[in-house]
């Protein structure tokens, strides 16, 4: 135990040397500094079981943080932190294994020993688990976080670490975790008002976006089930011309163009109805009914391209949308 602790106190020193001298330095000797302090240099052997010790004094020193931000929300500086320099020293020690690991195939084939000494004894290291670890110690904190929390933290942690999480170095090993971070992130409950929730929403699924190939598994409709209970309700016509002949106010604080016509019903129809195809797409599927309705679907959409085409929008209203 008296050992566990002195690793502990080991990693968070060495953390404070890494922000100090190596966050925001890529140099080689800024993160070799930092491994000394870790006690990553040495053999193969003793190597990978310091890799197994680091995750483990990583995660359970976390836990300390984590529960200082229940305790005290200003605390959670001191985690943010932490986390992102456990990504940080995680993601150069890959990096640099990695690397030590082609200098060592280019000296055997030019016959030359001569390594960077900043690359000894990393070899070992460019597993599965090291490059793990910051998911892991991510999901350990979105877990253990509220919502509000969590957002906070994710736009300081895995949006400032983006390029090194979704780099070639952590992110294969590391995707399958993200993927489920990600997942409990979306499936935690929380109000359009609260916390911010539709923008947090859609920062999660736009990190998906970015991160994942259009080829990922997780992200396709392998089955074809669709949710046809997912329904559209427009207005009928009656209630369309009345709300056209007596519109609201319009906001002095909105600069949008002055509409120079009216949308006539069929169009408003039309736009609508298409939604019928496009949440069940096997509507357009059937032998018997297909010809019919795939024409009709077709028609439907060239004349609402039509329509968006012949009224664009001025520079003064896409100026004011970007500025919003």
């Amino acid at each position: 135990m008296d050992d566990l602790v002195d690793n502990q106190d080991k990693v968070v020193e060495s953390l404070k040397e890494t922000l100090q001298v190596g966050m925001q330095s890529k140099s080689p000797k800024a993160t070799h500094i930092a491994l000394c302090a870790l006690g990553l240099e040495c053999d193969d052997n003793i190597a990978v079981g310091r890799s197994e010790d680091l995750e483990l004094n990583f995660r359970s020193r976390l836990l300390t943080f984590l529960q200082n931000v229940l305790r005290d929300h200003a605390a959670l500086e001191e985690l943010v932190l932490y986390v992102n320099a456990c990504i940080h020293v995680c993601y150069h020690i890959v990096r640099l294994a990695k690397t030590n690991l082609l200098m060592d195939n280019n000296n055997n084939n030019n016959n030359n020993n001569n390594n960077n000494e900043y690359y000894s004894h990393l070899t070992s290291l460019a597993g599965t688990a090291t490059a793990n670890l910051p998911f892991l110690v991510l999901e350990d904190c979105m877990d253990a976080l509220p919502m509000s929390l969590c957002s906070t933290l994710w736009n300081q942690c895995v949006l400032v670490s983006q390029d090194k999480l979704c780099s070639h170095h952590l992110f294969p090993s590391g995707r399958l975790t993200l993927l489920r971070l990600c997942n409990k992130l979306l499936q935690k409950k929380t109000t359009t008002a609260e916390h911010g929730g539709i923008s947090f929403v859609g920062s999660v699924l736009l990190f998906l976006a970015k991160s994942f190939p259009l080829s990922e598994r997780s992200g396709l409709n392998l089955l074809g089930r669709m949710n046809v209970e997912s329904t559209t309700t427009y207005e009928d016509q009656d209630t369309f011309e009345h709300q056209n002949a007596h519109p609201p106010p319009a906001s002095n604080n909105i600069a949008f163009d002055k509409p120079t016509h009216v949308v006539d019903y069929n169009l408003y129809r039309t736009f609508w109805r298409v939604q019928s195809y496009l949440s069940n797409p096997n509507l357009l599927l059937g032998k018997q009914e297909k010809p019919l309705l795939w024409n009709e679907f077709l028609t439907s959409v060239k004349r609402i391209l039509t329509a968006f085409e012949g009224h664009p929008f001025s520079k003064q209203s896409l100026d004011h949308a970007k500025a919003r």
